[in-house]
């Protein structure tokens, strides 16, 4: 039998050895990664719910995701007779302005023309005539008497407006309607029950729940990025 002999090791050329490559590291050249969940919220949102019970929805005038601006009706409900209520108060109220104007402007004259007629009775007839002050406190209490009518008239006309504006659900603040209520024309309304809330996207931030090893590893002013999908955003904690 013969020996076995072994292939010989490979030829090394000069130029197929690799030189190693030195690289100077420094403090600060590392990095530790630490990541967490946020969540993106708004730093306002309000919610429009209804005031008045027991009433027919008319319509919704508005859908979830629609921008909308402060005061903008979003709901009505039944007016009932509310609008004819309204004009009765307010003629009412007219008039009697109307009427108090008049007293007022015309007192004086009142009561030049009744002195002048005082002027013309003799001592005995003056003694049976009323006088000028019975005269003056009648005339200051028919004005009087249209003032008090006319305050009641005038609260009957806000109280009638109040409760039209109570069957309107309006936006509380300028946003986007984030949530909305799946009630429909012709349900009923509850009293306090919340139609949609409003979203203010213009004042937004990233909030964190943060654990005792994340208070350890982030400080007030330190850089961070926030990561949504593709995009990243660099930012300050």
């Amino acid at each position: 039998p013969q020996e076995e002999q072994l292939p010989s090791a490979p030829l090394i050329h000069q130029g197929d050895q690799e030189d190693p490559v030195t690289v100077a590291v420094q403090r600060g050249d590392l990095a530790a990664v630490h990541t967490l969940p946020c969540r993106y919220t708004s730093s306002s949102q309000a919610n429009a719910a209804f005031q008045t019970g027991g009433q027919t929805i008319v319509s919704i005038t508005v859908s979830k995701g629609e921008q909308v601006k402060k005061g903008q009706v979003l709901a009505e409900l039944e007016l009932g007779d509310l609008p004819q209520l309204l004009r009765v108060h307010t003629d009412k109220r007219d008039t009697l302005q109307l009427q108090l104007n008049q007293a007022k402007q015309g007192r004086s004259a009142s009561l030049a023309r009744h002195q002048a007629y005082l002027d013309t009775l003799s001592a005995a007839e003056r003694s049976a005539a009323v006088s000028m002050q019975q005269f003056t406190q009648q005339l200051d209490g028919e004005i009087q008497a249209l003032e008090d009518q006319l305050s009641i008239a005038a609260k009957r006309v806000e109280s009638t407006n109040n409760q039209i504006a109570q069957r309107k659900v309006t936006a509380p603040i300028s946003g986007v309607v984030t949530y909305l209520s799946s009630l429909q024309a012709g349900d009923a309304s509850v009293s306090g029950e919340i139609l949609a809330t409003v979203t203010d996207t213009s004042q937004s931030f990233f909030a964190a729940d943060l654990s005792e090893e994340d208070q350890a590893v982030l400080t007030p002013g330190q850089m961070v990025t926030l990561e949504a999908g593709e995009r990243s955003i660099d930012t300050v904690y």
